[in-house]
């Protein structure tokens, strides 16, 4: 039961979370639920946490696997790996490691400046 969760459900739940990675408690929460639901239906689980059933099952929080993903999605982007359009500069050194620099953006004017101007 726990290979059909992983290889169906855990990954509709990661699909591109990469690019989308809500910020919002009742959004993670949203995305933790099945998860949460899937784990209550295992016997031999019903009277643990669920943080304690992820651990029995030697399983990582929906959250926790998002940001392990954007964290190897950055890695690959200056490692040259992965394609980007995001003008990020890195370079190495040999005692502090890889560091990035993001080009500052001009800040956008907001829409009452705009239509004062106008």
């Amino acid at each position: 039961m726990l290979t059909i969760f992983k290889s169906i459900v855990q990954r509709r739940l990661e699909y591109s979370c990469s690019l989308w990675n809500p910020t919002l408690t009742s959004h993670i929460q949203g995305l933790e639920s099945p998860q949460r639901a899937f784990i209550r239906q295992i016997s031999g689980c019903k009277s643990l946490s669920y943080w304690k059933h992820l651990k029995k099952l030697d399983l990582m929080s929906i959250q926790r696997r998002r940001e392990r993903y954007i964290i190897i999605q950055v890695w690959k982007i200056l490692k040259g790996i992965a394609p980007h359009n995001l003008q990020l500069k890195s370079y190495e050194q040999i005692r502090l490691e890889t560091r990035c620099c993001v080009p500052k953006q001009a800040p956008t004017p907001s829409p009452s400046l705009i239509n004062h101007l106008q």
